[in-house]
């Protein structure tokens, strides 16, 4: 594998003293700087997950010309089904393991080298050394940190490449299914972005109380470090239980909608399910809603992680500022 520069990281913007320098256009600047030092690494992990994703919606596929085959049961039918279908199959679910393997790899260097280049970054770019704030920065700052930039250049890209895809053999497959699809997923999408911010502030109190814990290590300050150690398992269950409630809730919603929306179309007449339903056709719909369901549960925790990430990325940034 060839060798990835992390020593000599050049930056677009330096700490300093004004917070216009650190505006929305200037965090965009340092983030794409940062990702492009792993750019070919990065290209081809993007590169995997678009045929991954291009390849898994052909399930729903073969699905309908299955059962679109079968006629009646039996087990010269079941046979028969079987040797025409069985390869393809195989082939396809075979080919998804390979790639899946591969991206794993990739996905763990690029982690890695990220991580390294975040907790250098850190330490280049502050003005001053508070060893506390410096400790929580680098062993747990950073990591969090990182989780921003894999929603980034993986989790954003793969929902992308996934939703595409899904509605494109959908398109093929059944069009008048789609309407369905894209109406379910318009209120979950808004209870996430309504609660997402609330996620970015529990965030950066756990970061702030892992500060006050690397403070407070002197045997004097051992009351303040009982007291951080107490803020920060509050935070922390704040945190996972809001997480919890974001992620489980944009599920219901998601799954609550389509049935609701299922039950208005047939009793006012929306239009939204086809009056003849035909079982092939409603069978494929029902595999894609599959896979296009856990891209869209995964904006809600992707939303929740990026959310998490931003205060630690902005500090890393401002090597140690963040207001």
């Amino acid at each position: 594998m060839a060798e990835v520069e992390i020593d000599n990281l050049v930056l677009k913007t330096s700490p300093a003293d004004n917070d216009s320098l650190y505006d929305n256009i200037s965090f965009a600047a340092d983030t794409l700087i940062v990702l492009f030092q792993l750019k070919w690494w990065i290209l081809a992990l993007m590169a995997l997950i678009t045929i991954s994703s291009a390849i898994a919606p052909s399930i729903a596929w073969i699905t309908k010309e299955v059962l679109a085959d079968v006629s009646v049961i039996s087990k010269e039918a079941l046979i028969a089904i079987l040797i025409a279908w069985g390869p393809l199959y195989f082939l396809i679910k075979g080919s998804n393991f390979v790639l899946g393997a591969i991206e794993k790899v990739i996905d763990k260097l690029i982690d890695v080298r990220l991580l390294i280049i975040l907790q250098r970054l850190y330490l280049d770019r502050r003005t001053d050394e508070v060893h506390g704030r410096d400790t929580s920065q680098v062993l747990f700052g950073a990591r969090v940190a990182n989780k921003g930039f894999d929603v980034i250049y993986k989790r954003a890209w793969k929902i992308i490449t996934t939703l595409v895809s899904v509605f494109v053999w959908q398109l093929a497959l059944g069009p008048e299914w789609i309407a369905l699809m894209v109406l379910s997923v318009i209120i979950p999408s808004i209870f996430v972005w309504m609660l997402g911010p609330r996620v970015q502030e529990l965030s950066k109190t756990i970061l702030d109380r892992h500060e006050d814990i690397a403070s407070s290590t002197e045997r004097r300050k051992r009351g303040l470090f009982e007291e951080a150690q107490r803020g920060w398992m509050n935070s922390s269950i704040r945190f996972e239980f809001f997480k919890w409630f974001l992620n489980e809730g944009a599920s219901a919603l998601l799954w609550t909608n389509l049935g609701l929306l299922v039950f208005a179309s047939y009793f006012f007449g929306f239009g939204l399910v086809p009056e003849t339903v035909e079982l092939p056709v409603a069978a494929a719909f029902l595999v894609n809603l599959r896979l296009v369901a856990k891209p869209l549960m995964s904006i809600s925790k992707e939303y929740s992680k990026w959310r998490e990430a931003y205060p630690a990325m902005l500090t890393v940034f401002r090597g140690g500022k963040t207001e």
